[in-house]
């Protein structure tokens, strides 16, 4: 077999790669409100227990876990008017409501299946409820992430960020809560987006892309194989 013949099919074998990996991976931002997901009022007391929420987007069924969506308009929240999934430590305490939790959790699934399909590259907005600036940590289940603090309630208390994920399950969880708190924890999430370039300023946690990596690897074993057959020949 010719040395060009071999650079062909090296080349070939590489562009499939490439091209499987990206089959079906759209990029996406979910908008609860947008989606039609719509909010149980504008506070937790009487909203009911957490409840799961999915939403089916990109070829993707993304499931949020931990909380409720509230809107529009959540109060003491002015730093959005729409629909968000909350979840918030005395959202327990009332009215017997359970099932709040710290973190939150969003579960990505090939859509209509229980199969868990990874995500390149994960952001979201996230809305602080507390009164005070609160560190909160984001993180995929292969441990790429980082944390970020994000001012309070009513200053600057929305911040999106991001990692260079490579995996099936985000969590996103808040820090213990600094002196003169409102509560242990109190936040919200909404714009989900997922297989897309991060945001400007987003990313926390210098970590590469596993998939970029994973494919410029493919990329070089084969330019070795051709030149090891070139050598051969």
């Amino acid at each position: 077999m010719s040395v060009s013949l071999h650079r062909t099919l090296a080349a070939a074998a590489v562009a499939a790669v490439l091209s499987s990996f990206g089959a079906g991976a759209q990029a996406t931002v979910v908008n609860l409100a947008a989606a039609g997901v719509a909010g149980h009022g504008g506070v937790f007391c009487g909203a009911g227990n957490a409840a799961s929420l999915t939403v089916t987007a990109g070829g993707y069924d993304v499931v949020l876990n931990g909380g409720l969506a509230l809107g529009p308009n959540i109060n003491f929240l002015p730093a959005t008017a729409s629909v968000a999934y909350g979840t918030a430590d005395f959202a327990n305490q009332c009215n017997n409501q359970s099932g709040y939790t710290n973190p939150l959790t969003i579960e990505f699934f090939a859509a209509g299946t229980n199969n868990p399909l990874d995500v390149n590259n994960f952001f979201v907005d996230l809305y602080n409820g507390n009164n005070v600036p609160v560190e909160y940590s984001i993180a995929d289940n292969l441990g790429h992430g980082g944390s970020a603090l994000i001012g309070n309630n009513t200053n600057s208390g929305k911040q999106t960020f991001g990692i260079a994920a490579a995996g099936h399950t985000i969590t996103i969880t808040a820090g213990a809560a600094p002196q003169g708190a409102c509560c242990q924890w109190d936040f919200f999430i909404n714009n989900i987006g997922f297989n897309e370039k991060l945001p400007d300023g987003s990313q926390i946690g210098n970590v590469p892309e596993p998939g970029s990596i994973a494919l410029a690897g493919l990329a070089l074993a084969g330019l070795g194989l051709a030149r090891r057959r070139r050598t051969a020949a």
